[in-house]
Protein backbone atom coordinates (compact mmCIF):
# COMPACT_ATOMS: atom_id res chain seq x y z
CA UNK A 1 0.00 0.00 0.00
CA UNK A 2 3.01 2.37 0.52
CA UNK A 3 4.30 2.42 -3.00
CA UNK A 4 0.96 2.61 -4.66
CA UNK A 5 0.36 6.18 -2.36
CA UNK A 6 4.13 6.99 -3.44
CA UNK A 7 3.91 5.64 -7.14
CA UNK A 8 0.43 8.64 -6.76
CA UNK A 9 2.52 11.39 -5.33
CA UNK A 10 5.69 10.60 -8.26
CA UNK A 11 2.94 10.73 -11.03
CA UNK A 12 0.98 13.97 -9.55
CA UNK A 13 4.08 15.85 -9.17
CA UNK A 14 5.27 14.10 -13.21
CA UNK A 15 1.58 15.80 -14.20
CA UNK A 16 2.04 18.99 -12.18
CA UNK A 17 5.67 19.43 -13.54
CA UNK A 18 4.48 18.56 -17.88
CA UNK A 19 1.31 21.75 -17.05
CA UNK A 20 4.22 23.86 -15.91
CA UNK A 21 6.26 23.33 -18.57
CA UNK A 22 3.22 23.38 -21.28
CA UNK A 23 2.15 27.15 -19.61
CA UNK A 24 5.97 27.93 -19.78
CA UNK A 25 5.83 27.66 -23.76
CA UNK A 26 2.80 28.60 -24.65
CA UNK A 27 3.55 32.27 -22.61
CA UNK A 28 7.14 32.29 -24.18
CA UNK A 29 5.47 32.44 -27.80
CA UNK A 30 2.87 34.43 -27.32
CA UNK A 31 5.26 37.19 -25.54
CA UNK A 32 7.97 36.76 -28.77
CA UNK A 33 7.76 39.82 -31.33
CA UNK A 34 6.42 39.14 -34.64
CA UNK A 35 9.44 39.25 -36.30
CA UNK A 36 11.72 37.25 -33.68
CA UNK A 37 11.50 33.75 -34.41
CA UNK A 38 11.19 31.29 -31.89
CA UNK A 39 12.82 28.08 -31.26
CA UNK A 40 10.74 25.21 -32.53
CA UNK A 41 12.77 22.86 -33.02
CA UNK A 42 13.69 23.31 -37.07
CA UNK A 43 16.54 21.03 -38.03
CA UNK A 44 19.83 22.99 -37.89
CA UNK A 45 20.81 24.97 -40.96
CA UNK A 46 16.93 25.26 -42.01
CA UNK A 47 15.20 28.50 -41.03
CA UNK A 48 11.84 29.83 -42.47
CA UNK A 49 11.99 33.70 -43.48
CA UNK A 50 10.02 35.68 -40.80
CA UNK A 51 6.86 37.45 -41.87
CA UNK A 52 7.80 41.30 -42.62
CA UNK A 53 11.35 41.03 -41.42
CA UNK A 54 12.33 43.73 -44.23
CA UNK A 55 14.16 40.94 -46.88
CA UNK A 56 15.59 43.14 -49.21
CA UNK A 57 14.11 42.68 -52.65
CA UNK A 58 16.39 40.97 -55.12
CA UNK A 59 15.83 42.95 -58.55
CA UNK A 60 15.15 40.57 -61.61
CA UNK A 61 16.80 37.14 -61.49
CA UNK A 62 16.84 35.20 -65.04
CA UNK A 63 17.02 31.52 -65.08
CA UNK A 64 18.38 30.34 -68.67
CA UNK A 65 16.46 27.36 -70.76
CA UNK A 66 18.24 25.24 -72.40
CA UNK A 67 17.35 24.28 -76.05
CA UNK A 68 14.12 22.17 -76.39
CA UNK A 69 12.88 23.31 -72.47
CA UNK A 70 9.93 25.37 -71.69
CA UNK A 71 8.07 26.71 -68.83
CA UNK A 72 5.92 24.56 -67.09
CA UNK A 73 5.00 26.30 -63.38
CA UNK A 74 6.56 27.64 -60.66
CA UNK A 75 5.91 26.24 -56.86
CA UNK A 76 7.29 28.62 -53.75
CA UNK A 77 7.83 26.25 -50.64
CA UNK A 78 10.03 26.81 -47.90
CA UNK A 79 11.75 30.11 -48.99
CA UNK A 80 12.56 28.80 -52.25
CA UNK A 81 11.27 28.68 -55.50
CA UNK A 82 10.74 25.84 -57.49
CA UNK A 83 10.40 26.33 -61.35
CA UNK A 84 9.43 23.55 -63.76
CA UNK A 85 10.74 23.23 -67.03
CA UNK A 86 9.49 20.78 -69.65
CA UNK A 87 11.72 19.03 -72.46
CA UNK A 88 10.14 18.13 -75.67
CA UNK A 89 11.65 14.68 -75.44
CA UNK A 90 9.65 14.23 -71.92
CA UNK A 91 13.00 15.13 -70.01
CA UNK A 92 11.78 17.83 -66.85
CA UNK A 93 13.93 19.88 -64.93
CA UNK A 94 13.46 21.62 -61.58
CA UNK A 95 15.43 24.82 -61.02
CA UNK A 96 15.48 25.42 -57.32
CA UNK A 97 16.22 29.47 -55.96
CA UNK A 98 16.55 31.15 -52.97
CA UNK A 99 13.62 33.16 -52.79
CA UNK A 100 15.87 35.82 -50.19
CA UNK A 101 18.64 36.25 -52.76
CA UNK A 102 17.38 35.35 -55.69
CA UNK A 103 20.42 32.82 -56.17
CA UNK A 104 20.02 29.53 -58.00
CA UNK A 105 20.42 26.26 -55.47
CA UNK A 106 20.93 23.75 -57.98
CA UNK A 107 18.85 22.04 -60.85
CA UNK A 108 17.14 18.49 -60.54
CA UNK A 109 17.30 16.40 -63.67
CA UNK A 110 13.92 14.50 -64.19
CA UNK A 111 14.01 11.89 -66.91
CA UNK A 112 11.28 9.30 -68.38
CA UNK A 113 11.86 5.79 -67.05
CA UNK A 114 13.34 4.47 -70.40
CA UNK A 115 16.02 7.02 -70.22
CA UNK A 116 17.06 6.15 -66.58
CA UNK A 117 20.11 3.36 -65.93
CA UNK A 118 18.61 0.08 -64.86
CA UNK A 119 19.22 -0.68 -61.80
CA UNK A 120 21.68 -3.56 -60.69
Amino acid sequence: MRALKALVIVMGILILAGLAAVAFTVARRAGAPADEPVATGTPPGISAPAAGAGTPAFGTVQVPLADGYAYDGATAEGGRLLVRLRGRDGRGRIVVLDLATGRRLGIVEVAPDAALPAAR
